[in-house]
């Protein structure tokens, strides 16, 4: 009805851009976004929004990037932050964006000054800044400034799962193993439909030689049946106790999923199969029988020169 002004034209192109960009109409929302800087080409809000357009659209394409592609895939996005940055150098969020990307790039000295700089310059404690400069810490292998950082981040907000669950791998590496298992506990309460929570749980109780427990927690995921990480893992718990059947059990559904490891798999089944008859006929009186068919199965395998995944 009335021509829009120069403002509320620019934040049309924006707001169309974004829409855009949600739709996965990503040269409509570059074009857009091209737009809207050229009415107001001071303004920091279109190269931000490119910048994070650029690093979606990249991980869409490539969902594990190797370093150097990413860093390679993601240039003109450094390019927009550092725009951004001459535009508006006293916003703490951009140098916290900038940290994340630097964080994801392995450039861990770049995401540590920017990290700095966005705790200095926000205008109250952001539980997420100090969980990022933990885990920036946490890379360096520096473990005790990162758990300093990740409890500031957990006192600060108590349902910020993801503080849990670094200061836990944190607590691990620092051999504090049970601070490790009760942050473990509080990250299950938060987070309870992390679908990898039944592997954490259960290393951290295979590390502590806790067994049945570990046996127990990787039971307890219902993606078990199928999945080799945690099947393997229940497999190592089942020998530890000697419960060889169900190792056995597992090494066959291994086998059944027919993973690129599956060589190993079968070298293991072959050693637990001949493990097992020995020790049976150890129980029998040492049966001569029993003992030469264990030392041939054995020699069998090491015919094929292929160490398995546990053996």
């Amino acid at each position: 009805m009335t021509k829009l002004d120069q403002g509320s034209t620019y934040n049309k192109l924006l707001c169309e851009a974004i829409l855009a960009a949600e739709a996965d109409n990503t040269d409509l929302a570059f074009k857009k976004f091209a737009q809207a800087q050229k009415i107001f080409p001071n303004k920091m809000e279109p190269h931000f929004y490119r910048a994070v357009l650029t690093i979606n659209s990249f991980y869409k394409a490539h969902p594990k990037p190797e370093a150097e592609e990413l860093d390679h895939g993601i240039d003109s996005a450094i390019e927009d932050f550092e725009k951004c940055l001459e535009l508006n150098d006293n916003c703490s969020n951009l140098f916290y964006v900038r940290a994340v990307v630097f964080y994801a790039l392995g450039k861990f000295s770049l995401a540590h000054q920017n990290i700095e700089k966005a705790i200095e310059k926000a205008d109250e404690n952001y539980a997420k800044y100090y969980h990022l400069r933990g885990a920036i810490f946490a890379c360096t292998q520096s473990f005790s400034h990162a758990v300093s950082d990740l409890s500031i981040a957990i006192n600060l907000d108590k349902d910020f799962q993801p503080a849990y669950l670094e200061r836990a791998k944190c607590y691990f590496t620092l051999g504090d193993l049970k601070q490790a298992f009760m942050d473990i506990q509080d990250y299950i309460t938060v987070k309870s439909d992390d679908s990898n929570i039944h592997l954490w749980a259960g290393n951290l109780l295979f590390c502590t030689g806790a067994y049945e427990d570990a046996v127990k927690a990787y039971s307890n995921s219902e993606t078990i049946k199928d999945s080799e990480n945690l099947l393997a893992l229940r497999v190592k718990c089942n020998i530890v106790l000697k419960e060889l059947n169900l190792a056995l059990a597992d090494l066959d559904r291994l086998l059944e999923l027919k993973t690129s490891n599956n060589i190993f798999y079968y070298v293991d089944r072959e050693c637990l199969v001949a493990l097992k008859t020995g020790t049976a006929s150890l129980e029998e009186a040492l049966e001569k029988e029993s003992l030469t068919k264990a030392v041939q199965k054995i020699t069998k395998v090491l015919s094929y020169k292929v160490s398995g995944n546990i053996f």
